[in-house]
């Protein structure tokens, strides 16, 4: 019986979310016919529900949706991607040699470069003022 009620009250927080988000929508004239609409997601529960209600909702009213990256947003979530995936020396957790730790934090040095550099940094080209011909060259040079 517990189950069932839990169920009933997640269905219930969502319907009343819809509704509200629906009518916050309808209300500002947040949306109109053909815009397109970008949901920034922090990873927290906040941006994920945001985005949940919204795809809900595009599904009861059609509201296009496409989504753009800038270079930054790309290199950052590239190089997390590489360092997550690509550490050999990283065993289940442990590192079984300072050699091992050593070639880690080299790898992961490109994500700790790129995140010292904003979005605007890189949509301005502002690494050719500092003599880079291209923003893969700047980013893998100043990890290096």
């Amino acid at each position: 019986m517990d189950d069932r009620k839990h169920r009933y009250d997640i269905n219930k927080l969502g319907k009343r979310l819809r509704r509200d988000v629906g009518r916050a929508i309808g209300d500002y004239g947040l949306i109109d016919d053909g815009d397109r609409v970008m949901v920034c997601l922090s990873g927290g529960k906040d941006s994920y529900t945001l985005l949940d209600v919204l795809l809900s909702l595009k599904r009861a009213a059609p509201i296009a949706g496409t989504a753009k990256n800038t270079v930054h947003d790309f290199l950052f979530t590239e190089t997390l991607v590489e360092a997550i995936t690509s550490d050999p020396g990283f065993n289940k957790g442990f590192y079984s040699s300072p050699s091992d730790v050593r070639e880690g934090m080299l790898r992961h040095a490109k994500m700790w470069a790129v995140m010292g550099w904003s979005t605007e940094f890189f949509q301005q080209n502002r690494h050719k003022l500092l003599g880079f011909s291209s923003s893969d060259f700047f980013s893998l040079s100043v990890s290096a």
